[in-house]
């Protein structure tokens, strides 16, 4: 035996233990991602599952300049809330899309109340139309809303940042979708 002998043994004994090492980590790195994608699969079905719990077929969705920041469940799946943010991020607390559910032979401006109570008093509806609006001291809000594919579709805001001929017409030219495409859209 030659002084090599052991030296070469010992490189490869050193390299097969690499090779078991890098393949342990390699197996865990494969196990976390795997895990992180599985945990992020379980929270989006969870909450898809919380935004259609309402059992809205259908939500309506107008073309705005501000984008859909989050969407909310409302209390006793009334329906949801969709809350918008401006071109540079910053949140536009005062407007807000409402797609409430609607049974047979709704009172729209009820409807309306239970959800927007400063905006009950000054409601009128004609048909599947509804507008509204609160002009107290501490509440300056419109509200425009239609009823489409059995889902009251409203749009409320300040009237300085939309006009309530405005806010209706965005409503009446709402997109239809669905709860899904609308979640998946925001994420």
């Amino acid at each position: 035996m030659t002084t090599r002998e052991p030296e070469d043994l010992r490189r490869t004994q050193r390299r097969g233990r690499i090779v078991i090492v890098t393949m342990i980590v390699g197996f865990l790195a494969v196990c976390a991602v795997l895990g992180i994608f599985l945990w992020q699969r379980e929270q989006d079905e969870a909450r898809l599952a919380e935004l259609t719990a309402p059992g809205l077929r259908s939500v309506g969705v107008p073309e705005l300049p501000q984008e859909i920041h989050d969407l909310t469940a409302l209390d006793s799946n009334r329906g949801l809330v969709a809350t918008y943010v401006d071109g540079d991020g910053a949140a536009v607390p005062e407007l807000r899309l409402l797609n409430l559910r609607v049974g047979a032979d709704p009172d729209l401006c009820e409807l309306l109340g239970t959800v927007e109570p400063d905006l009950a008093d000054g409601c009128t509806s004609s048909g599947d139309h509804l507008s509204a609006s609160a002009n107290g001291p501490e509440t300056l809000l419109f509200a425009e809303g239609v009823v489409r594919d059995s889902t009251l579709v409203v749009l409320v805001a300040h009237p300085a940042t939309y006009s309530d001929e405005r806010l209706r017409t965005f409503v009446d030219t709402a997109e239809l979708m669905s709860v899904r495409d609308l979640a998946a859209s925001i994420n």
